[in-house]
């Protein structure tokens, strides 16, 4: 008898409430999510819809709203931490920020946003079809994930994505609670392959790529002293391989050539700047991660055209730009770097 049993389903009555009412009442249900603010009564003309469902470990909703205000604050983020939350617009538009960063939700997309993040929108009058699942479910992990996921859903896996969420949703009114695990579980799986690809491929969207390659860089900047920071180590904390890798800073020549360049910045900086003392040169060979002084020396002077005792206290003469991120070709052009440099 329980395989008979549909899942759990919430409705907002609209239809038993006065007009004048309805403000308030979805003010009222969606207060545990957002702050809402109606911009203007358009309860006597426009329709509203506001129904939500439990499939086992997602709670799918669907929702027709006026022009509003919305505000997603700390007190919300406690509330319902580690979410993942999917939206697709049929009508309408929805424009905002996601902690600084802009969301433009709007038909032919796709957006998924990390719920840890305070979250404001302005939404026009619209028709939204959503998800929600916790970070875990999906594997999604805010320290090396972007917090805003566009796929367009011209896209073959956009596609194959939207079809899927709209069988789901056509379905749910007469789905049972046997039934939920096994249609979650297709769900989760579908989204765990579009978003998060396995070694070697490229994720669907490119603002997948771009926020990754900006994690990774932010990673290496602030991990240069590491010994152990090298490509094997960065591809297992963001789950890529190493052809992904290469893809990802071929600009640079690679993620190694990439690495061994910040090193010397940061070791150009810190010898400029820091004391005048005895050991200078290896001290900060060591601290910007290199093991072997004279390999770092051998390095410098490769990058910068002069040796690094040369750098050593000239924080006065030290402009940046001048120096950071020059080639050797580039001073082979211009000649002598260590004359140029004690002309500054």
């Amino acid at each position: 008898m329980t395989d008979k049993v549909h899942i759990d389903k919430t409705v907002v009555d609209f239809a038993s409430t006065m007009p004048e009412n309805h403000d308030g009442l979805w003010v009222d249900t969606v207060r545990p999510l957002y702050a809402v603010s109606p911009l203007e009564n358009h309860s006597l003309t426009n329709p509203r819809l506001g129904r939500s469902w439990l499939l086992d470990q997602l709670v799918l909703s669907e929702s027709v709203f006026p022009n509003q205000l919305l505000h997603r604050g700390q007190s919300h983020v406690r509330g319902f931490s580690d979410v993942l939350w999917l939206g697709v617009l049929s009508r309408g538009e929805i424009k905002g920020s996601l902690d600084g960063e802009q969301v433009h939700i709007r038909p032919g997309e796709i957006q998924i946003l990390d719920f840890t993040r305070v979250y404001s929108a302005k939404c026009s009058p619209a028709h939204l079809r959503s998800l929600m699942i916790a970070h875990e479910a999906i594997g999604y992990d805010p320290s090396r994930h972007p917090p805003i996921i566009r796929i367009c859903e011209s896209t073959v896996m956009g596609k194959v994505l939207l079809r899927t969420l709209m069988s789901v949703f056509a379905q749910l009114d007469n789905t049972t609670r046997a039934e939920a695990p096994s249609m979650a579980r297709g769900l989760i799986a579908l989204l765990k392959s579009i978003l998060f690809a396995e070694p070697g491929t490229e994720p669907v969207s490119p603002s997948f790529t771009a926020a990754r390659v900006g994690a990774m860089r932010s990673y290496i900047e602030q991990n240069l002293h590491s010994g152990s920071l090298d490509p094997e180590a960065i591809g297992a904390r963001f789950q890529v391989s190493r052809s992904t890798l290469y893809r990802d800073f071929k600009e640079e020549g690679g993620v190694e050539r990439f690495i061994r360049a910040r090193r010397l910045d940061a070791a150009l900086t810190a010898l400029a700047f820091g004391p005048v003392e005895r050991g200078a040169v290896s001290r900060a060979a060591k601290q910007c991660g290199f093991t072997a002084t004279p390999h770092f020396s051998r390095e410098f002077r490769r990058r910068f055209g002069i040796s690094p005792s040369d750098v050593v206290g000239q924080r006065h003469n030290f402009k940046a730009g001048e120096w950071s991120g020059r080639s050797a070709e580039d001073v082979a052009a211009s000649g002598d770097f260590g004359s140029f440099l004690r002309r500054l």
